[in-house]
């Protein structure tokens, strides 16, 4: 019987060592189930918009020509916020989805007139400059750039990342019900 155990022990103890056990699977959601998932939940509070509470108000300080800003709140949660920023030569418009106060994603157009907006004549769009931005646990995941996707090593992956949890910051700021220019409840 001794024997048996040790032989039984020292094959346990051969198959740990040189690595022939299988670890089990910790069944973590990988990268591409959690940006369907983000995008299913985008999908669905664009659908919903008018079932939301709405919070319209300006913001200025964030661009030469002011800001719009519309928050749509669900159980007093922010659940979407666009603002749209104006400039003399161009706008940018982001859409930003949250979940528990954390950003979930970020959808922003960066349009580029060919002059100035104050110029006679009428204005046109030079470009467009798209990005999509995908957060898990407020930490981003995924940054695709004009159909880029940028590298997540990269230093500016890590400053964009911590720009925008600055400017969701200051955008909360100027979002709460009694600061709304209009506020519309379903």
């Amino acid at each position: 019987m001794i024997i048996h155990n040790s032989f039984l022990i020292g094959i346990l103890s051969t198959i740990f060592l040189f690595g022939w056990y299988e670890r089990p699977e910790t069944h973590l959601p990988d990268k591409q189930v959690i940006i369907q998932g983000i995008d299913k939940y985008q999908k669905d509070i664009d659908e919903n918009l008018r079932a939301l509470t709405l919070c319209e108000n300006d913001a200025l300080g964030f661009s030469t020509e002011g800001s719009n800003l519309l928050a749509y709140y669900k159980d007093k949660e922010f659940v979407k916020i666009t603002a749209t920023h104006f400039g003399e030569t161009g706008k940018m418009e982001e859409n930003m989805y949250l979940k528990d106060g954390k950003i979930l994603f970020l959808h922003s157009v960066h349009t580029n007139y060919d002059r100035f907006i104050y110029d006679e004549g009428e204005v046109q769009t030079l470009s467009e400059e798209k990005e999509d931005l995908y957060f898990s646990e407020g930490t981003l995941i995924l940054w695709v750039k004009d159909r880029v996707t940028i590298p997540e090593n990269s230093p500016e992956y890590h400053a964009q990342e911590e720009e925008l949890k600055k400017n969701l910051d200051e955008l909360r700021s100027f979002l709460t019900k009694e600061n709304c220019k209009n506020l519309l409840v379903p």
